[in-house]
């Protein structure tokens, strides 16, 4: 869960995703509003187990361009590129966000996230420095591929969050998330609409990652489906031409 305020992030994302694109057919993808049936359901099943509090559903807008190298090395080495542009309130400010899987606990990811705000006006620019900890991170892991670097694809993506409280500063984040995915060069608008259903904890606690599996209980109780594996910038990056193997 990235701060929307503070310049830079460094922190490890405990979350479990599935891709829910047949429970939402015929929805329109702008709209995740649509879904809030499913969070509703996801809630009343894992409510008696939870304790904490909800807060109330809000809709966020945001866009990202994915990066990786000809050889696809990121996508290949578990990790991910994204400048994040955010819309509304948020207009402006940007994300350089670098995302690497440390494991997999059974279908939760454990991924360390190094992240730095920057004005969108200034992301081209950042990316060719290499100076920002997201680059600098990723020059530790892979070396040298700064000058390979290149964009190769984006999500435009409306998300509906919940955030349920379990105190102690222990959060856990439950999102509905449609996004329209194109490789680079392709229209937004004629992107195919694609669903996920996150959830994530803010915390490697033992309190908030036993919480963080009941909800997942709950999540694939009501979807009849296990977490999916595949990130949504390896998939933009299939419709791009990787073929490597899911994580």
């Amino acid at each position: 869960m990235t701060s929307e305020t503070a310049p830079s992030a460094v922190g490890v994302e405990y979350e479990y995703k599935w891709r829910v694109d047949a429970a939402a057919e015929g929805w329109g993808a702008e709209h995740p509003e649509c879904g809030d049936h499913l969070v509703r359901a996801v809630l009343e099943k894992a409510a008696p187990t939870l304790g904490g509090e909800r807060g109330e559903p809000h809709t966020f807008a945001q866009s990202a361009l994915y990066f990786d190298t000809a050889a696809w090395q990121l996508s290949d080495s578990g990790l991910s590129l994204a400048a994040l542009v955010n819309y509304g309130a948020m207009t402006g400010t940007g994300w350089l966000v670098l995302k690497e899987t440390v494991r997999y606990a059974g279908d939760r990811r454990d991924a360390l996230e190094v992240a730095e705000r920057i004005p969108t006006s200034e992301i081209s620019r950042a990316v060719a420095s290499g100076t920002t900890a997201p680059l600098l991170r990723l020059a530790q892991r892979l070396g040298p591929v700064l000058g390979d670097i290149t964009p190769y694809g984006k999500a435009v993506q409306r998300r509906r969050k919940v955030l349920w409280r379990l105190g102690d500063g222990l959060v856990l984040g439950i999102t509905l998330d449609s996004s329209r995915l194109t490789p680079l060069g392709g229209h937004a608008d004629q992107g195919t609409p694609h669903w996920w259903f996150e959830i994530e904890a803010n915390s490697g606690d033992t309190r908030a990652l036993e919480a963080l599996e009941a909800l997942a209980a709950g999540v694939t109780g009501v979807f009849g489906a296990a977490p999916d594996h595949e990130t949504k910038p390896q998939a933009t990056a299939r419709l791009s031409g990787w073929t490597g193997a899911s994580a």
